[in-house]
């Protein structure tokens, strides 16, 4: 069985979305996940803090690593 992997988005402009897109990168955290931002190359880097200014990341579960 594969891992899921969860992609949270949101607008930077629009408040509302930046908290719970905030909310949902904090729950993943501290439930082990791991987070990642994309360069334009498409390398990953580890995102340990919520920065609303990303627009997008990535979580996946500690069992699949990155």
């Amino acid at each position: 069985m594969k891992a899921r992997r969860i992609r949270i988005s949101w607008n930077k402009e629009k408040p509302e979305e930046v908290a719970l897109a905030k909310q949902k990168f904090e729950e993943y955290l501290r439930q082990g996940w791991f987070a990642f931002k994309f360069s334009s190359d498409n390398k990953k880097t580890l995102v340990l803090a919520f920065d609303p200014a990303l627009e997008k990341i990535l979580l996946i579960p500690a069992s699949e690593g990155g």
